[in-house]
Protein backbone atom coordinates (compact mmCIF):
# COMPACT_ATOMS: atom_id res chain seq x y z
CA UNK A 1 0.00 0.00 0.00
CA UNK A 2 1.28 3.30 -0.84
CA UNK A 3 2.62 5.96 1.69
CA UNK A 4 0.30 8.73 1.61
CA UNK A 5 2.85 12.20 2.66
CA UNK A 6 0.48 15.05 3.75
CA UNK A 7 2.33 18.57 3.21
CA UNK A 8 0.86 21.34 5.31
CA UNK A 9 1.74 25.23 3.38
CA UNK A 10 0.39 28.33 5.05
CA UNK A 11 -0.47 31.25 2.79
CA UNK A 12 -2.48 33.80 2.57
CA UNK A 13 -6.12 33.61 0.54
CA UNK A 14 -6.89 35.19 -2.48
CA UNK A 15 -4.89 35.94 -5.46
CA UNK A 16 -1.15 35.81 -6.39
CA UNK A 17 -0.45 39.38 -6.29
CA UNK A 18 2.92 39.22 -6.13
CA UNK A 19 4.19 38.46 -2.80
CA UNK A 20 1.94 34.86 -3.02
CA UNK A 21 2.97 34.13 -7.29
CA UNK A 22 6.33 32.44 -6.51
CA UNK A 23 7.11 29.05 -5.61
CA UNK A 24 9.62 29.67 -2.03
CA UNK A 25 8.09 28.28 0.83
CA UNK A 26 6.40 25.28 -0.51
CA UNK A 27 9.41 23.40 -2.23
CA UNK A 28 10.86 23.03 1.34
CA UNK A 29 7.83 22.33 3.15
CA UNK A 30 7.20 19.34 0.41
CA UNK A 31 11.06 18.21 0.80
CA UNK A 32 10.33 17.89 4.60
CA UNK A 33 7.41 16.02 4.07
CA UNK A 34 9.04 13.15 2.08
CA UNK A 35 12.25 12.74 3.89
CA UNK A 36 10.28 12.43 7.25
CA UNK A 37 6.99 10.86 5.65
CA UNK A 38 4.61 13.80 8.47
CA UNK A 39 2.98 16.84 7.97
CA UNK A 40 5.04 19.84 7.09
CA UNK A 41 4.56 23.61 8.10
CA UNK A 42 7.22 25.88 6.96
CA UNK A 43 7.13 29.60 7.79
CA UNK A 44 9.47 32.30 6.89
CA UNK A 45 10.73 34.51 9.49
CA UNK A 46 11.40 38.10 9.11
CA UNK A 47 14.91 38.15 7.88
CA UNK A 48 14.08 35.40 5.39
CA UNK A 49 11.71 37.46 4.12
CA UNK A 50 13.58 40.61 3.44
CA UNK A 51 16.48 39.00 2.29
CA UNK A 52 14.46 36.13 -0.24
CA UNK A 53 10.92 37.10 -0.59
CA UNK A 54 10.01 39.03 -4.24
CA UNK A 55 10.44 42.37 -4.27
CA UNK A 56 8.86 44.54 -6.82
CA UNK A 57 11.62 45.25 -9.74
CA UNK A 58 13.00 48.45 -9.75
CA UNK A 59 12.57 50.36 -12.94
CA UNK A 60 14.07 53.11 -14.53
CA UNK A 61 12.01 54.86 -17.13
CA UNK A 62 12.40 57.38 -19.90
CA UNK A 63 10.04 59.00 -22.07
CA UNK A 64 10.26 61.55 -25.06
CA UNK A 65 7.22 62.67 -26.63
CA UNK A 66 6.48 65.16 -29.68
CA UNK A 67 3.61 67.40 -28.82
CA UNK A 68 1.23 70.16 -31.15
CA UNK A 69 1.09 73.30 -30.44
CA UNK A 70 -2.81 72.37 -29.40
CA UNK A 71 -1.62 69.83 -27.19
CA UNK A 72 -2.52 66.48 -29.21
CA UNK A 73 0.46 64.11 -28.79
CA UNK A 74 1.87 63.05 -32.12
CA UNK A 75 4.66 60.94 -30.99
CA UNK A 76 6.21 58.93 -28.14
CA UNK A 77 9.31 57.12 -27.34
CA UNK A 78 9.80 55.43 -24.26
CA UNK A 79 12.85 52.91 -23.19
CA UNK A 80 12.50 51.70 -19.68
CA UNK A 81 14.75 48.66 -17.87
CA UNK A 82 13.36 46.64 -15.34
CA UNK A 83 15.25 45.06 -12.41
CA UNK A 84 15.29 41.45 -12.43
CA UNK A 85 17.99 40.22 -9.96
CA UNK A 86 19.65 37.20 -10.23
CA UNK A 87 16.66 35.09 -12.09
CA UNK A 88 13.20 36.17 -14.14
CA UNK A 89 10.55 34.91 -12.31
CA UNK A 90 7.92 37.11 -13.44
CA UNK A 91 9.33 40.16 -14.65
CA UNK A 92 9.27 39.09 -18.35
CA UNK A 93 5.93 38.90 -18.07
CA UNK A 94 5.58 42.32 -16.44
CA UNK A 95 7.79 43.65 -19.28
CA UNK A 96 5.50 42.22 -21.80
CA UNK A 97 2.57 44.02 -20.09
CA UNK A 98 4.37 47.47 -19.62
CA UNK A 99 5.46 47.07 -23.60
CA UNK A 100 0.98 46.96 -24.19
CA UNK A 101 0.53 50.00 -22.57
CA UNK A 102 2.80 52.69 -23.14
CA UNK A 103 0.79 55.19 -24.66
CA UNK A 104 -1.25 54.75 -21.60
CA UNK A 105 -4.95 55.71 -22.03
CA UNK A 106 -4.41 58.22 -24.82
CA UNK A 107 -3.99 58.03 -28.69
CA UNK A 108 -0.61 58.82 -29.85
CA UNK A 109 -0.78 57.92 -33.63
CA UNK A 110 3.40 57.17 -33.32
CA UNK A 111 4.18 55.00 -30.41
CA UNK A 112 8.52 53.48 -30.42
CA UNK A 113 9.76 51.60 -27.46
CA UNK A 114 12.60 49.27 -26.32
CA UNK A 115 11.42 47.91 -22.71
CA UNK A 116 14.52 45.46 -21.34
CA UNK A 117 14.41 42.74 -18.30
CA UNK A 118 17.84 43.39 -17.01
CA UNK A 119 19.44 40.60 -14.86
CA UNK A 120 21.19 42.23 -11.42
CA UNK A 121 22.71 40.67 -8.96
CA UNK A 122 19.84 41.64 -6.60
CA UNK A 123 17.24 39.85 -5.22
CA UNK A 124 14.96 38.09 -7.82
CA UNK A 125 12.18 40.34 -8.05
CA UNK A 126 8.93 38.97 -9.45
CA UNK A 127 5.32 40.85 -10.52
CA UNK A 128 3.23 42.51 -8.27
CA UNK A 129 -0.02 44.57 -8.29
CA UNK A 130 -0.36 45.65 -11.78
CA UNK A 131 2.10 43.74 -13.44
CA UNK A 132 4.42 46.01 -14.76
CA UNK A 133 1.85 48.70 -15.59
CA UNK A 134 1.66 50.17 -12.56
CA UNK A 135 5.23 51.89 -12.79
CA UNK A 136 4.33 53.14 -16.49
CA UNK A 137 1.41 54.52 -15.94
CA UNK A 138 2.90 56.79 -12.88
CA UNK A 139 6.17 57.82 -14.84
CA UNK A 140 3.33 58.27 -17.98
CA UNK A 141 1.66 60.52 -16.15
CA UNK A 142 4.13 62.38 -14.59
CA UNK A 143 4.88 62.88 -18.01
CA UNK A 144 1.75 64.60 -18.85
CA UNK A 145 1.71 67.08 -16.26
CA UNK A 146 5.00 68.20 -17.87
CA UNK A 147 3.86 68.58 -20.88
CA UNK A 148 0.46 70.36 -20.10
CA UNK A 149 2.26 73.02 -18.14
CA UNK A 150 4.82 73.45 -21.53
CA UNK A 151 1.73 74.09 -23.65
CA UNK A 152 -0.17 75.96 -21.27
CA UNK A 153 -2.82 73.48 -21.59
CA UNK A 154 -4.49 72.89 -18.45
CA UNK A 155 -3.61 69.55 -17.48
CA UNK A 156 -7.24 68.11 -17.22
CA UNK A 157 -7.90 69.55 -20.20
CA UNK A 158 -4.91 68.26 -21.92
CA UNK A 159 -5.34 64.64 -20.73
CA UNK A 160 -9.09 65.12 -22.23
CA UNK A 161 -8.04 66.18 -25.51
CA UNK A 162 -5.16 63.35 -26.14
CA UNK A 163 -8.03 60.32 -24.27
CA UNK A 164 -8.80 57.25 -25.86
CA UNK A 165 -12.00 57.66 -27.78
CA UNK A 166 -13.85 53.47 -28.32
CA UNK A 167 -13.12 52.72 -31.70
CA UNK A 168 -9.25 54.41 -31.25
CA UNK A 169 -6.43 52.19 -32.79
CA UNK A 170 -3.57 51.14 -29.85
CA UNK A 171 -0.13 51.05 -30.21
CA UNK A 172 -0.26 47.68 -30.42
CA UNK A 173 -2.74 46.95 -32.35
CA UNK A 174 -6.03 46.47 -30.22
CA UNK A 175 -9.21 48.36 -30.63
CA UNK A 176 -9.78 50.19 -27.86
CA UNK A 177 -13.21 49.54 -26.28
CA UNK A 178 -15.64 50.40 -23.08
CA UNK A 179 -12.92 53.42 -22.84
CA UNK A 180 -13.56 56.08 -19.98
CA UNK A 181 -11.14 58.21 -19.04
CA UNK A 182 -13.16 60.87 -20.36
CA UNK A 183 -15.89 60.75 -17.88
CA UNK A 184 -13.47 59.82 -15.25
CA UNK A 185 -11.61 62.81 -15.38
CA UNK A 186 -14.91 64.73 -16.55
CA UNK A 187 -16.22 63.34 -12.44
CA UNK A 188 -12.97 63.65 -10.98
CA UNK A 189 -13.03 67.81 -12.10
CA UNK A 190 -16.46 68.08 -10.54
CA UNK A 191 -15.83 66.40 -7.44
CA UNK A 192 -12.72 68.20 -6.78
CA UNK A 193 -14.02 71.18 -7.93
CA UNK A 194 -11.85 71.71 -10.52
CA UNK A 195 -12.71 74.37 -13.44
CA UNK A 196 -13.58 72.93 -16.85
CA UNK A 197 -14.55 74.64 -20.09
CA UNK A 198 -18.19 73.53 -21.85
CA UNK A 199 -16.45 71.99 -24.41
CA UNK A 200 -14.62 69.39 -22.31
CA UNK A 201 -17.88 68.72 -19.87
CA UNK A 202 -19.82 67.78 -23.07
CA UNK A 203 -16.99 65.47 -24.06
CA UNK A 204 -17.70 61.68 -24.51
CA UNK A 205 -15.77 58.78 -24.85
CA UNK A 206 -18.42 57.28 -26.90
CA UNK A 207 -18.08 60.38 -29.51
CA UNK A 208 -15.38 61.07 -32.20
CA UNK A 209 -13.71 58.10 -32.17
CA UNK A 210 -11.94 55.56 -34.57
CA UNK A 211 -12.12 57.01 -38.39
CA UNK A 212 -8.82 58.04 -39.34
CA UNK A 213 -7.73 57.33 -35.68
CA UNK A 214 -8.14 53.38 -36.04
CA UNK A 215 -6.24 53.15 -39.16
CA UNK A 216 -2.99 50.51 -38.60
CA UNK A 217 0.21 52.40 -38.95
CA UNK A 218 3.15 50.58 -40.84
CA UNK A 219 6.02 49.32 -39.03
CA UNK A 220 9.57 49.07 -40.74
CA UNK A 221 9.04 45.87 -41.48
CA UNK A 222 6.03 46.23 -43.92
CA UNK A 223 6.56 47.51 -47.14
CA UNK A 224 2.96 49.18 -47.12
CA UNK A 225 0.69 50.59 -44.87
CA UNK A 226 -1.66 48.29 -43.60
CA UNK A 227 -4.93 50.04 -42.73
CA UNK A 228 -7.41 47.38 -42.22
CA UNK A 229 -10.97 47.91 -40.15
CA UNK A 230 -10.39 46.70 -36.46
CA UNK A 231 -12.16 43.13 -37.03
CA UNK A 232 -9.55 42.55 -39.68
CA UNK A 233 -6.82 43.21 -37.47
CA UNK A 234 -3.34 41.58 -38.81
CA UNK A 235 -0.40 42.10 -36.95
CA UNK A 236 3.31 42.63 -37.83
CA UNK A 237 4.20 39.00 -37.56
CA UNK A 238 1.95 37.98 -40.21
CA UNK A 239 3.92 35.98 -42.50
CA UNK A 240 1.78 36.47 -45.21
CA UNK A 241 2.57 40.39 -44.46
CA UNK A 242 6.33 39.98 -44.39
CA UNK A 243 7.21 37.45 -46.45
CA UNK A 244 9.81 38.20 -49.34
CA UNK A 245 8.18 37.42 -52.90
CA UNK A 246 11.24 35.08 -53.65
CA UNK A 247 10.38 32.95 -50.41
CA UNK A 248 6.93 32.55 -50.76
CA UNK A 249 5.63 28.90 -50.85
CA UNK A 250 2.72 28.47 -52.94
CA UNK A 251 -1.11 28.57 -51.12
CA UNK A 252 -3.51 26.07 -51.58
CA UNK A 253 -7.05 27.10 -52.47
CA UNK A 254 -9.18 27.57 -49.21
CA UNK A 255 -12.39 24.88 -49.06
CA UNK A 256 -15.46 26.07 -49.99
CA UNK A 257 -17.83 27.72 -47.28
CA UNK A 258 -19.78 25.19 -44.92
CA UNK A 259 -22.61 26.66 -42.83
CA UNK A 260 -22.05 27.22 -39.21
CA UNK A 261 -22.98 25.09 -36.81
CA UNK A 262 -25.94 25.95 -34.62
CA UNK A 263 -25.52 28.31 -31.90
CA UNK A 264 -24.86 26.35 -28.43
CA UNK A 265 -26.31 27.57 -25.21
CA UNK A 266 -23.95 29.86 -23.59
CA UNK A 267 -21.96 28.36 -20.53
CA UNK A 268 -22.51 29.33 -17.10
CA UNK A 269 -19.57 31.95 -15.82
CA UNK A 270 -18.87 33.33 -12.34
CA UNK A 271 -17.83 36.85 -13.83
CA UNK A 272 -19.16 39.51 -16.08
CA UNK A 273 -17.28 39.59 -19.36
CA UNK A 274 -14.12 41.64 -19.01
CA UNK A 275 -12.32 43.19 -21.60
CA UNK A 276 -8.35 43.54 -21.37
CA UNK A 277 -6.18 45.76 -23.43
CA UNK A 278 -3.72 42.81 -24.23
CA UNK A 279 -5.91 39.52 -24.52
CA UNK A 280 -9.40 40.61 -25.86
CA UNK A 281 -12.42 40.09 -23.78
CA UNK A 282 -12.26 37.25 -21.15
CA UNK A 283 -14.39 36.15 -18.33
CA UNK A 284 -13.68 37.46 -14.74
Amino acid sequence: MPHIVKSTILDAPGGGFGGKVDTLTEPLAILGAMLTGRPVRYLFGREEEMQYGPPRGAERIYIKDGVRRDGHITARQVRCYFDSGAYTRLSSYAVVKCAAHLPGPYTIPNVYGDIYCVFTNRTPATAMRGFGVTGMDFAIECQMDKLAHLTGIDPMEFRLINAYRDGDMKAHRREAKNTALIECVQVAAEKAKWPLREEFKRMSSRKDGGGIRAEISPTPRESVALRAAPAQQRTSYDRGLTVPAHDQRPVAPSPPPVAPPPPQPAAPSHGATRFSSVFGTRRR
